[in-house]
């Protein structure tokens, strides 16, 4: 199975086991938007993890979404993770140590 993810940070309003508001529609419209196997970040998240994840991501452009006054901008993922380095024997090297895959869907 192939899931679609939308990610949005904004404001939620939560009622009982409801959840309202702008954040949880543009995150529902973006996991809209996305591919089977795909991911969609919304500006707002995108700009809170630029520069800190080892992914690179490609804006996808602003789109007009259904319940939602502006354009929404959207980005995706587009590389693989990059592999931790390994440390230099003697300085706490794991023998343990794990490799960090890609997910299906940043493979070529």
């Amino acid at each position: 199975m192939r899931f679609r993810i939308g990610i949005n940070l904004g404001d939620v309003i939560v009622q009982g086991e409801r959840l309202y508001g702008d954040g949880v529609n543009i995150a529902a419209r973006l996991e809209g938007l996305a591919a089977g196997g795909d991911i969609c970040l919304s500006g707002t998240a995108y700009d809170q993890i630029e520069g800190k994840l080892p992914f690179a991501f490609e804006f996808s452009g602003e789109q007009t979404v259904k319940n939602i006054a502006r354009p929404v901008r959207v980005y995706r993922p587009i590389s693989s993770p990059v592999r931790p380095r390994r440390r230099p024997s003697g300085a706490g090297a794991s023998t343990d140590e794990r490799r960090f895959e890609s997910p299906r869907f940043w493979r070529s």
